[in-house]
């Protein structure tokens, strides 16, 4: 992961990013992609309201 692809939403208000380390690691975004199709739509959806 880097700069380019650590975007998980730009809204009018902020742009919301996956944490990644010096490796190139984001262990929130490896649990994100473990997570149900729901809860991976309620985040969405909370991230779009945070950014917006």
């Amino acid at each position: 992961m880097d700069r380019d692809s650590c975007t998980i939403y730009t809204g009018n208000a902020f742009t919301l990013e996956w944490y990644y380390d010096l490796q190139g690691r984001s262990d929130v975004y490896d649990y994100f992609l473990e997570t149900t199709p729901e809860q991976k739509r309620k985040f969405l959806i909370l991230a779009k309201r945070i950014g917006d």
